[in-house]
């Protein structure tokens, strides 16, 4: 049998999602809800992330990280890159010196976490 051209496949109109895939449905993040015509609620968000001040204390340190290294390198070097903990803030007893700082790719310090038991 003869396999029949893409362009004679593709129907005009049709949707681009699969029959299985549900359109416009998002995974029921907890500050969007499950509706996609939902507005993200940035009050519920900011007060559920400023309520423990060990998160505001992180995010301190992440900024400064930050700041630090673009005195160092600039901020055309740093485009696009990370400045990640060697050591996460989140332990007990983790510094927020240089000595436990590195830059690396978005991809890197963000996707470690996704099927991986450990940082390396």
């Amino acid at each position: 049998m003869k396999a029949m051209p893409i362009h004679s496949r593709i129907v005009i109109g049709a949707p681009f999602h699969t029959p299985r895939q549900k359109p416009g449905l998002g995974g029921g993040d907890s500050f969007m809800g499950d509706n996609p015509a939902s507005k993200r609620d940035y009050k519920r968000e900011y007060a559920h992330f400023k309520a423990n001040p060990q998160n505001m204390k992180d995010h301190t340190a992440r900024v400064t990280a930050r700041r630090a290294m673009v005195r160092e390198y600039g901020k055309e070097a740093l485009a696009g890159k990370d400045i990640d903990h060697v050591e996460p803030l989140r332990d007990p007893g983790t510094n927020n010196t240089r000595g436990n700082w590195r830059v690396s790719s978005v991809k890197a310090n963000r996707n470690w976490r996704k099927g991986k038991k450990g940082y390396d």
